[in-house]
């Protein structure tokens, strides 16, 4: 009993635990709330990468030679950019002046896969993403075993 003859006043053990009980419950509404002045002026999401996709497709296949001057120009570009990685510009231009030019009858599909394979790497390195439908096949075919080894004797035969 309490001295003053009313109610037994609690232990200090009773304190201490509806103390850390007032506590536990503060968290945990400051933790799960919200927080309106974070969410209302959060920067944009930028882990997703645009997509890149064809602006239109090449109105016939491009013949080896003109192929293969853009692909010096892709190559070179790709080495300008690993030596210097502000020359993003420049590399994007080329990349898609690829997609945008197609492809040569004479390239195999397994072929065709190791290209995506190389525009896909290109353009990952620029922070986007080639879509499935801007090398027609190239999806389906750069899963497959030897599709950059078929890309690449491709471009050894036809782009001496």
């Amino acid at each position: 009993m309490s001295p003053d003859g009313g109610r037994p006043s609690p232990g200090p053990g009773v304190r201490l635990g509806f103390g850390a009980l007032l506590v536990a419950v503060a968290v945990l509404v400051l933790l799960v709330r919200p927080d309106p002045v974070r969410t209302r002026d959060a920067p944009p999401d930028t882990t997703a990468s645009p997509t890149v996709v064809p602006t239109a497709a090449p109105a016939r296949a491009p013949d080896e030679a003109t192929f293969c001057a853009a692909h010096r120009e892709w190559v070179a570009a790709r080495e300008r950019h690993a030596e210097d990685d502000d020359r993003r510009e420049p590399l994007r231009e080329e990349a898609d002046r690829m997609v945008t030019l197609g492809v040569p009858d004479a390239m195999s599909t397994l072929a065709v896969g190791g290209l995506y394979a190389e525009l896909a790497a290109t353009y990952a390195a620029l922070g986007l993403v080639l879509s499935e439908s801007a090398v027609p096949g190239g999806v389906e075919a750069s899963t497959l075993d030897g599709a950059d080894a078929a890309y690449d004797a491709y471009v050894r035969t036809a782009c001496r």
